[in-house]
């Protein structure tokens, strides 16, 4: 299914008898598993992969109901992971149109960043470095 990797990257052991793949994206050398599952009483597909990040890893997960396996098979969803990429910085109307109401005056605030996407925003004069300050100034 995925390309071998490199003889100096071993793929990394597999549990349940679910081997994983290894994928080659635009952030490096990612892998990924699939397996058949039950969401309920519906029977799914359930894919996930780990993908470098340089300090950190990329988790991304999809669940394709049975349902829709003709269209989303598994080929089409590695394709899909193929294409994953790191940014290092979501543009702030990026991240301010996932949220489920509109901000259209942001002050003077010099840091803007969603959490839980879609959930919570933080509007700061501070950074993480700096440490985000207790109350607005």
């Amino acid at each position: 299914m995925g390309k071998s990797p490199p003889p100096s990257r071993p793929i990394p052991a597999g549990t349940g008898g679910i081997k994983p793949e290894s994928i080659e994206t635009a952030a490096g050398l990612a892998y990924y598993t699939a397996e058949n599952a039950k969401d309920g009483a519906n029977n799914v597909r359930r894919y996930s992969m780990i993908l470098p990040g340089g300090t950190f890893s990329g988790y991304v997960a999809v669940q394709v109901p049975e349902n829709a396996s003709k269209i989303y098979t598994d080929e089409a969803i590695r394709q899909m992971f193929a294409s994953a990429a790191i940014r290092k910085e979501v543009p702030v109307e990026e991240q301010l149109g996932l949220m489920p109401f509109k901000i259209s005056e942001l002050g003077d605030f010099k840091n803007i960043r969603t959490l839980a996407v879609g959930a919570a925003i933080i509007l700061a004069d501070g950074d993480e470095a700096t440490g985000f300050e207790a109350a607005p100034s």
